[in-house]
């Protein structure tokens, strides 16, 4: 059985985009970390409280 992985699916051509609510700095930091080592272009927006998010 073949297995389908949901990355190998994105478009490389247009920027995938992210909304990350997180309110520690460094939880933050490490998530940004790890979306630098995708084979494929991330904007990362965050929001640091569920307020910010909802506007």
């Amino acid at each position: 059985m073949e297995q389908n992985y949901p990355h190998e699916n994105v478009n490389t051509t247009d920027p995938t985009h992210v909304l990350l609510a997180e309110d520690d700095d460094e939880d933050y930091y490490i998530f940004s970390l790890a979306i630098r080592e995708l084979s494929f272009k991330v904007v990362l927006t965050r929001a640091e409280n569920g307020d910010l998010l909802l506007q």
